[in-house]
């Protein structure tokens, strides 16, 4: 009798998710730049999940934690339509204000983004790169208008 496990043919997904992992444990210092290199170039090769598990090699199993966290992608949202409103009430007066928020908005939409939450995150990271940008501008403007 054959016991021996038959290879599973493994999918875009498999092998993203995989590379994902292998990010995870470049981050977390288990691997070298040039180990994350050759691995993810095995990731990118493999047919099978035995090919996979090799590029896996030697690194703990990391175990699926709860589902990502939506308050982030919904925090940058709505920080970045408060900064976008107060800018045009105030028609830029209160930038030093909508700059802090605005970019905040931008930064927690950027990180929610690279946990998978592309929805919402998205749209708060994009409102808060807008409100930046003419929050930086119109403090440039005053800047000069003081020279």
């Amino acid at each position: 009798m054959n016991y021996e496990p038959t290879p599973i043919r493994v999918s875009d997904a498999d092998r993203e998710r995989a590379a994902g992992l292998l990010q995870e444990h470049w981050m977390a210092g288990r691997l070298d730049s040039q180990e994350l290199d050759e691995r993810s170039a095995e990731v990118y090769a493999a047919r099978t999940d035995f090919e996979l598990g090799r590029a896996m090699r030697e690194l703990p199993m990391v175990m699926p934690g709860p589902g990502p966290d939506s308050s982030a992608a919904t925090t940058a949202l709505i920080l970045g339509i408060i900064g976008l409103v107060l800018f045009a009430i105030s028609v830029g007066f209160l930038s030093t204000l909508t700059l802090p928020v605005s970019a905040t908005a931008w930064g927690i939409g950027r990180s929610a983004r690279r946990k998978g939450l592309p929805g919402p995150a998205k749209a708060g990271m994009v409102l808060g790169m807008i409100g930046t940008a003419l929050s930086l501008v119109a403090l440039g403007g005053c800047a000069l208008y003081v020279v």
